[in-house]
């Protein structure tokens, strides 16, 4: 793709590409280590579709600056669509872990985990016992696979925790 724009405006598109990446780093920081994983509901889900429309926009009105055309303007516009759902798809839910997750001090509800399914490598969880039992929680395979190897693949024990509007955090022991 050939840029016939200003040095300026090839900064700002740069810069489009990168910030979703530097917001996740410094998203990353903001946690704490071994912040508890979010329950899968409709308010990260409306955060993942603001995120990614607010970054679609920023990207599609930067286009026209590009000074692209033909095939250049297709895949700019390509690139712009599926860049931005990746950035909404990565900053969506870090953003709602970190408004709405429970305070460090919150005591979690001991529970167990029983596998509710695999997605796309993402294992399903649901808690057993307790308050929580119509959470379900989406533990990235790194986790959930040691966990689950660990405890020879039946229920593994953790706790959960209530956030923010309702939300439900858990983690695994």
């Amino acid at each position: 793709m050939t840029l016939n724009c200003s040095p300026a405006i090839k900064a700002v598109w740069i810069a489009w590409w990168l910030l979703p990446l530097l917001s996740m780093f410094v998203i990353g920081r903001l946690m704490p280590t071994g912040a508890p994983v979010l329950q899968e509901g409709r308010i990260p889900n409306l955060f993942v579709v603001a995120c990614g429309g607010c970054w679609m926009l920023l990207g599609l009105g930067l286009v026209p600056l590009l000074g692209v055309h033909g095939r250049s303007l297709a895949s700019a516009l390509t690139l712009v669509v599926g860049w931005s759902a990746i950035a909404g798809a990565w900053t969506g839910p870090a953003i709602v872990a970190l408004i709405y997750r429970p305070p460090s001090s919150a005591v979690g509800e001991p529970v167990e985990f029983a596998p509710n399914g695999v997605n796309r490598g993402v294992l399903m969880l649901r808690p057993t016992s307790g308050e929580a039992t119509s959470a379900r929680f989406r533990i990235p395979p790194i986790d959930s696979l040691d966990a689950y190897t660990r405890a020879g693949n039946k229920p593994v024990k953790g706790r959960v925790y209530k956030g923010g509007r309702n939300l439900w955090f858990a983690r695994l022991d």
